[in-house]
């Protein structure tokens, strides 16, 4: 640890490892101790690790795993035990760039430094001059990645100052379809269980979760409570072997997309055996139908339709009918869709039907990013609800997030185009009174906004057919990880050129996004700025400037997440 934190020192001190003056030995590092530890989060993925930095001189020169942090419990697996690293690269952005040769647009050439206060102006005229024109045509590109408060600052400025809802964030790719699939089953955001489930269950099911490199902090505690107790069983569904499938007790791989299928038979199977709990269903539950034929996204006109009904329509069933619906997914029917053998399907709806025993469904983007990711979260809830093994103590569907807040900050302060915070949405009038209650606003100020706007696919889509003119993004790398990025860069199917309207990139590297950029804002990366953000139990941490940025670097980022999510599973 002692040696880790004298290298960063180092490192930020711009030594060279070749200058021999520089380099200490272990007695000499070993006497190094930080003047004192501040108490931080981790920035990775999203199980919301508390990290303890060490700041000396005012830098970095070590961190380690927080013993009072209740969701890790003072453990930190590799990336939490050297992320202070991320802050010390060469080509940190230290002063606003703007773009000078456009004809330049697409490389991180053609820019000049600027002041502020000449970015800002520069930022603000564009911004204006493309509002005045159509406030449809100004957009801002949000992320998992940014802080509570950052977030909600969007939400104000955008919802609120504009009057728009083109504001969307990073988390549509990996977390709309959980999003979708909590608020269609119980109409409330967010997993109800606790990371402590981990700790008391019987039965964990991974579906297309590679727990052991996305979220090993979390998996660590799966494989303690398989030492402790033999009995303990995991089941990994998923579409290949990864780290996770190494500790399973069954392995079941899968074609992409047939999990629909599996689920269903289990199901099925539950019903037609009579085992699923009768009280528990007949008290607590009831079953809805929705627009099924809703075709795919490919198509940059898309939208979801099915004979006149809107995608998100559902309607109630009776018990009876859902039981027929689900009758045809027999397990030879789901073993010969899936590859899955019959058998292996069967002896796990035969752990769900045990009333003794205690369930953790846990899923993280093969689920999430899955073609139909909402029906598969359903799916995965109606499995649960069936049995009555969830909001139990080591029972319960738990759906794992990939980024640092998408929970605390895309999620919770509304983030997206069609929702306003706390679980709220533009579209009910209710929700819009009281939020303009709570942001002191006239009766219906908002109720411009009662439409949502554009979505991020959306956005990017009418951003390179030049219907977006002013495009802001902040904390993430889109020009990286969106589809089809040719036709921003002038090398797609239509021969169509570089994107013309206005982009401003707040960022802590030079990436693919910045490429794109007119103004490039350098940002305060981490614990170089106080924030808070929201983990995938729901618990809101703080964590405290440790350090200022390097050069001007002012607006605040938690790093991008690209490669740091990815997960077994379907559809990756």
């Amino acid at each position: 640890m002692k040696a880790t934190a004298v290298s960063m020192t180092l490192a930020a001190a711009g030594c060279s490892k070749k200058d021999k003056s520089s380099v200490l030995n272990s007695a000499q590092a070993a006497s190094i101790e930080p003047d004192e530890w501040k108490t931080t989060v981790c920035r990775f993925c999203g199980t919301g690790c508390g990290i303890l930095v060490g700041v000396k001189d005012r830098k970095i020169i070590a961190t380690k795993g927080d013993p009072e942090n209740r969701s890790n419990k003072g453990l930190n697996c590799i990336k939490g035990y050297y992320v202070g690293k991320i802050l010390f690269g060469k080509d940190r952005l230290t002063k606003p760039l703007i773009r000078e040769d456009k004809s330049k647009k697409g490389t991180m050439e053609g820019f000049r430094e600027a002041s502020w206060e000449e970015a800002l102006d520069l930022v603000a005229k564009n911004m204006k001059e493309a509002y005045d024109a159509d406030p449809k045509s100004v957009a801002f590109y949000g992320s998992g990645q940014q802080t509570i408060m950052e977030g909600y600052a969007s939400v104000k400025l955008w919802k609120a100052g504009l009057l728009s809802n083109n504001i969307d964030p990073n988390a549509r790719h990996c977390m709309a379809s959980a999003v979708a699939g909590f608020m269609t089953t119980f109409q409330s955001d967010e997993p109800m269980g606790s990371y402590r489930d981990l700790d008391e269950t019987d039965v964990y099911v991974t579906w297309g979760a590679n727990m052991a490199e996305m979220h090993p902090v979390l998996y660590s505690r799966l494989t303690a409570r398989k030492l402790k107790n033999s009995a303990v069983k995991h089941y990994d569904i998923t579409t290949r072997q990864s780290r996770t499938s190494e500790l399973a007790d069954v392995v079941m791989i899968f074609r992409p997309q047939t999990d629909l299928a599996i689920a269903n038979a289990i199901a099925n199977y539950l019903i037609q055996n009579d085992l699923y709990d009768q009280t528990f269903v007949n008290e607590h539950t009831q079953f809805k139908a929705g627009t099924e034929n809703l075709g795919h996204t490919f198509d940059d006109n898309y939208e979801a339709t099915d004979v006149g009904k809107a995608a998100d329509q559902d309607w109630v069933i009776p018990f009876e009918e859902f039981k027929t619906r689900v009758s045809e997914y027999t397990l030879e029917k789901a073993a010969e869709m899936s590859g899955v053998p019959a058998k292996d399907i069967e002896t796990l709806a035969k752990e769900f039907a045990d009333p003794k025993k205690k369930i953790m469904s846990l899923w993280t983007m093969g689920v999430n990013q899955h073609t139909r990711g909402t029906w598969m979260n359903n799916l995965i809830y109606n499995i649960h609800l069936l049995t009555g093994k969830i909001s139990k103590p080591g029972s319960g569907p738990f759906s794992l997030t990939g980024q640092p807040s998408a929970c605390g900050t895309a999620r919770e302060v509304g983030v997206f185009s069609h929702r306003l915070p706390s679980d709220l949405v533009v579209k009910n009038p209710e929700h819009r009174r009281y939020t303009e209650m709570i942001w002191n606003l006239p009766q219906g100020y908002l109720d411009p906004i009662e439409n949502p706007g554009m979505h991020t696919m959306k956005m990017f889509r009418e951003l390179g057919n030049g219907k977006i003119k002013f495009l802001w993004s902040m904390s993430n790398n889109w020009g990286q990880t969106n589809p089809k990025l040719n036709r921003y860069r002038g090398k797609d199917a239509n021969g169509k050129g570089v994107i013309d309207g206005f982009i401003v990139v707040s960022d802590v590297y030079p990436n693919r996004s910045t490429e794109m950029a007119d103004v490039v804002f350098p940002a305060a990366m981490w614990v170089e700025r106080e924030g808070q953000f929201g983990n995938a139990e729901r618990r809101t941490s703080i964590f405290e400037k440790c350090v200022d940025p390097p050069g001007e670097g002012q607006m605040g980022f938690m790093g991008d997440c690209s490669g740091s999510k990815a997960s077994a599973g379907s559809e990756n």
